[in-house]
């Protein structure tokens, strides 16, 4: 399970540290960036900070093509959001795309992640559809939140819950795995689908209203 200390702001370069909204759409890691900001592996929104859209994500800008974003604050894009394996974090990468810490919160629309890793310790709210796919690997902490419209979880992809996830749908399909932990509590109001040689781990609390198939238990 990727863990990080909190950082704060000392830790980055002025040029890194997201204190408002940009007044107009950034490429993070990319050269042309505009000022205040600068190229840089790694960005931080500080707790208190309040950022709404203007930040793409997606990486595979020159000279910083895998860039890390750290929330400590709140951060909210009204769109979709996507990274991809190829861009944010390659596969033998340490750190994750996206990292949220307790008390940060993260808002979008819809997700569509195929990076290596997303770790979530404080509350991820996806208002649509929140995808992860092709082996990528989404982390909801011990004190996190994860708060979506649907949830599908596909192509090798794995979901590590220790805390809450409440969904309507919630799908998992073709060779995906849900692992709920000890603490873990998954709450689907709609209809859970385990389908294409897809498992759960269950060790927490689960509670669904229409379960679609049979739940394997560890």
């Amino acid at each position: 399970y990727p863990t990080l200390p909190v950082k704060t702001e000392s830790d980055f370069a002025e040029g890194a540290v997201i204190r408002q909204t940009p007044a107009g759409n950034i490429d993070l890691g990319a050269i042309w960036i505009a000022k205040p900001y600068a190229a840089a592996a790694e960005y931080y929104i500080p707790a208190g900070a309040e950022i709404t859209g203007n930040i793409n994500l997606n990486g595979k800008f020159s000279p910083h093509s895998a860039p890390v974003l750290y929330v400590a604050g709140k951060l909210t894009l009204n769109a979709s959001v996507t990274i991809g394996q190829a861009t944010n974090l390659q596969q033998n990468a340490v750190y994750p795309a996206i990292y949220v810490f307790e008390g940060g919160t993260f808002t979008t629309d819809q997700t569509s992640f195929s990076c290596k890793t997303i770790v979530n310790e404080g509350t991820f709210v996806v208002n649509g559809l929140f995808n992860v796919n092709t082996s990528c690997e989404f982390y909801n902490g011990a004190s996190a939140a994860l708060q979506a419209g649907e949830v599908e979880v596909t192509n090798k992809a794995k979901l590590y819950n220790d805390g809450k996830v409440e969904s309507a749908d919630f799908r998992l399909n073709t060779y995906a795995e849900l692992h709920n932990c000890e603490n873990g509590t998954v709450a689907i109001d709609g209809t859970f689908y385990v389908t294409n040689y897809s498992v759960t781990y269950q060790k927490g609390v689960a509670r669904m209203d229409r379960p679609a198939a049979a739940v394997r238990s560890t």
